[in-house]
C-alpha cells in the first residue's frame, strides 16, 4: 500500500485546493482566476510523484514503456519552472533527444503546446491549442468535444540533427512564449483597441506559422489522433478574470494519452494511471465533506469504466479510499443523529408561563369567531376537464393519409413527433409482418402518406438540431425499409435492383443514446444485403427496354399487364378492319371519277395526259 501525506504534493492547503478543482472540476469552483506559477508547480508535482508511484503497480515489461512516458512528464518542467521559457534549456533538450523520446514545451503567450517526439529516421511536430475559446465553451450543449493533435509534421533527422536547428527553434520558442502579437483577443475601450484579457489567443503563429515552417523542410505526418470531452467553464463574478481550467492539466493528459496509445501500453494504461492519480488527491483530501463525496463517485465510476482491465491493486486502492470516505461521513451523520436525538432539558422554574400565552390578536376576531361557530366558507368548486389529443398506436398513426399524425400535430406537435418516431421504432417489424398481400398497395401507401407528413413537419421544427434531424432521418429510413420489405415480398426479383440509398449515408448521423445506434446498426445491415444481393449495374430507373429492364421484367410476370395487352391488340385489331372497310367504297368512287374525268380531256382537247392520271 502506497503511503500518502500533504508533504508528498509539496504543497499548500490553497494549492491542494487548485489541483482538486482543476483535475476533478467538482460543482462548486471558485468565480475567479486562480492561476498562479506555484499553483502549476504543485499541480506537475503531484502528477511526477503519481507516475513513479505508479511504475510500482506495471509489470517489468511495462515498466520500460512508462520509464519513456514518465522522462516526458520530468522534462515538461522545463515550462512550469518559470514564468517564461528558458532558451539554453530547450535546446539542450532538443538536442539530447534519442530515439523514442517525447518533449512537450507550453507556449503560454499563444495559448500553444508544441509536443516533439523523435523517432529512428524522423522527428514528428505536433502542435494544439490548449485553452479553447470562451465562446465555444460556453456555446457547447454539454461538454466540448475536441480532437488532438492538431497539425503534425514529420522532419527528416538529418535536419533536425543539424547544429543550428535545436538554436534556431528554441530561439523560436522562447520568443513566442514571451511576445503577444496580433493573435491576442482585443476589444475597443473609450475608442482605443486595446488587448481583451478575458478571452483566449488565436494559436496561429504555432499551429499555423510554425507548422509551414516545419512544412518547407518536411512533411505532412499522419499520426493517430483522439477525441477527448472537454470538461471546461468560463466563471466569473466581480472579478478581472475569469476562472477556466489548468491548460497545464489538459497539456499532461494530452501528451500523455497519445504517447501511451503509441505504445503497448495502450489506452487502458492512461486510464489506469488517470484513476490512480484521482484516487491518490481524494485520500488526501480526507476534509469537506461535499468535496469527499464528490471525489469518491468520481473515481468509483472510473473504475466501473474500467471494469476487468483494472488491476487487482488498483481496484483495492479505489475500494480502501471509497470505503474509508464512507466511514467519514457516515460517522459524522452518525454523531448528528445522536446530538437531533438528545432531548432538551427540562426546566420549568426557567419557564414564564403568563407572559409567554399572553397574545394579542387584534386583528383577527372575524377568524376566531367564525372558527368558533364553525362558518368557514368553503372554496368555490371548480370542474376539472382536461382536453388532450388521444396518443395513437402505430395502426393510429399509419391510416391511408396520415389524418392521424396530422391532427395529433396540430394539437401537440413536440409530442406527436415523439409519439411517431417512438410507434415506428417499436413496431414498425411487427405492422410488416400483418400487411398481406392483397392490403400490400394500401399499406405502400399509407406509408408514404405518413413518410411525407413527419418528414415536412419534422424538419421545421429540429432545424438547426443535428441530433434530432438524425432521428428524423433514422425513423425515414425504417419506413424506407418497411415499404421495401412489403414490394420486395410481392415482386421477389426486385431484390436483384440496386436499393439506390449508398450505406455511407448513415455513416453521417449524430446521435447518443445506444437505442439510436442500434437501429442505425440494423439499417446499415439491411442496406448492405440488399446492396449484396443486387446484380451489378442493374436499376430500376435504368431507360433501356432489354430482358434485363425492370419494366419489362415486370411487364412479363404478371398476368393484368398481358392480358390487357391482348384485349388492346384484339381492340386495335377489329378496328383496323373497320376503317378498312369504310375505305373501299370510297377508293371506287375516286377511281370512277378519274376515269370519267381521262375520257373527257382526251376527247375535248388535244392535251397530253397528266402523269398523276395517267398512273391511276
Amino acid at each position: 500500500m502506497f503511503q500518502y501525506s500533504r508533504a508528498k504534493l509539496q504543497s499548500t492547503e490553497s494549492s491542494l485546493e487548485y489541483i482538486i478543482n482543476h483535475v476533478f472540476c467538482p460543482l462548486k469552483l471558485p468565480q475567479r482566476n486562480d492561476h498562479s506559477l506555484e499553483n502549476d508547480q504543485a499541480l506537475y508535482q503531484a502528477v511526477v510523484d503519481a507516475a513513479v508511484a505508479f511504475n510500482d503497480q506495471l509489470s517489468f515489461g511495462k515498466q520500460l514503456l512508462w520509464m519513456s512516458s514518465l522522462r516526458m512528464l520530468q522534462n515538461l518542467e522545463c515550462s512550469i519552472r518559470f514564468s517564461t521559457l528558458s532558451a539554453t534549456e530547450v535546446e539542450s533538450q532538443i538536442s539530447g533527444m534519442r530515439n523514442r523520446d517525447v518533449l512537450v514545451y507550453i507556449i503560454r503567450a499563444q495559448n500553444a503546446a508544441v509536443v516533439m517526439r523523435k523517432l529512428e529516421y524522423e522527428t514528428i511536430f505536433e502542435s494544439f491549442e490548449i485553452s479553447p475559446d470562451p465562446t465555444a465553451v460556453m456555446g457547447a450543449k454539454g461538454k466540448l468535444i475536441c480532437s488532438y493533435p492538431g497539425p503534425a509534421i514529420a522532419v527528416p533527422n538529418t535536419i533536425v540533427n543539424d547544429p543550428t536547428f535545436p538554436a534556431e527553434l528554441a530561439n523560436f520558442l522562447v520568443h513566442m512564449d514571451q511576445d503577444v502579437l496580433d493573435a491576442a483577443a482585443t476589444t475597443t475601450k473609450a475608442k482605443s483597441t486595446v488587448i481583451e484579457e478575458r478571452d483566449t489567443t488565436h494559436p496561429r503563429y504555432i499551429t499555423e506559422l510554425l507548422t509551414g515552417i516545419l512544412r518547407g523542410l518536411g512533411s505532412i505526418a499522419d499520426v493517430p489522433r483522439i477525441r477527448k470531452r472537454i470538461g471546461d467553464d468560463v466563471l466569473w463574478d466581480s472579478a478581472k478574470l475569469p476562472w477556466r481550467r489548468s491548460p497545464l492539466w489538459l497539456v499532461i493528459r494530452v501528451a500523455l494519452q497519445t504517447t501511451l496509445e503509441r505504445n503497448a501500453l495502450g489506452r487502458t494504461t492512461y486510464k489506469s494511471f488517470m484513476l490512480f492519480f484521482m484516487t491518490r488527491l481524494t485520500r488526501l483530501a480526507l476534509g469537506d465533506d461535499d468535496v469527499m463525496y464528490f471525489m469518491a463517485a468520481k473515481i468509483a465510476r472510473r473504475l466501473f469504466k474500467l471494469g476487468t482491465c483494472a488491476s487487482p491493486e488498483l481496484s483495492q486502492m479505489v475500494s480502501d479510499v471509497t470505503s474509508e470516505v464512507r466511514g467519514i461521513l457516515e460517522g459524522k451523520w452518525g454523531f448528528v443523529q445522536d446530538a437531533q436525538q438528545v432531548s432538551p432539558p427540562w426546566t420549568p422554574k426557567t419557564l414564564h408561563v403568563l407572559q409567554d400565552t399572553h397574545l394579542s390578536l387584534k386583528t383577527s376576531r372575524e377568524y376566531i369567531v367564525q372558527a368558533l361557530q364553525n362558518q368557514h366558507s368553503s372554496p368555490p368548486q371548480s370542474s376539472f376537464d382536461p382536453s388532450h389529443h388521444v396518443r395513437g398506436t402505430i395502426d393510429n398513426f399509419l391510416d391511408q393519409n396520415a389524418s392521424f399524425l396530422v391532427a395529433a400535430h396540430s394539437a401537440e406537435p413536440s409530442l406527436a413527433l415523439a409519439d411517431f418516431e417512438t410507434v415506428i421504432e417499436l413496431g414498425i417489424d411487427d405492422w410488416v409482418a400483418r400487411v398481406s398481400p392483397q392490403n400490400a398497395k394500401a399499406a405502400c401507401t399509407s406509408i408514404e402518406a405518413c413518410a411525407s407528413a413527419y418528414s415536412s413537419r419534422a424538419l421545421i421544427a429540429y432545424e438547426g438540431n443535428p441530433e434530432n434531424l438524425s432521428i428524423m432521418l433514422i425513423t425515414l429510413f425504417e419506413l424506407w425499409v418497411a415499404m421495401d420489405k412489403i414490394v420486395v415480398g410481392r415482386i421477389p426479383f426486385l431484390a436483384e435492383y440496386s436499393p439506390e440509398i449508398p450505406v455511407t449515408l448513415l455513416e453521417h448521423l449524430l446521435v447518443r443514446k445506444s437505442s439510436a445506434l442500434s437501429r442505425v446498426k440494423q439499417l446499415h445491415a439491411y442496406l448492405k444485403a440488399r446492396h449484396r444481393d443486387a446484380s451489378s449495374g442493374l436499376s430500376v430507373f435504368s431507360s433501356t427496354t432489354n430482358d434485363k429492364s425492370f419494366a419489362v421484367r415486370y411487364f412479363h410476370q404478371s398476368p393484368q399487364l398481358t392480358s390487357l395487352k391482348k384485349k388492346l391488340r384484339k381492340m386495335l385489331r377489329k378496328s383496323g378492319r373497320r376503317r378498312r372497310s369504310s375505305f373501299r367504297p370510297s377508293m371506287r368512287g375516286i377511281l370512277i371519277y378519274s376515269s370519267a374525268q381521262r375520257h373527257y380531256c382526251m376527247k375535248t382537247t388535244s392535251t397530253p395526259t397528266p402523269a398523276w392520271l395517267a398512273t391511276r
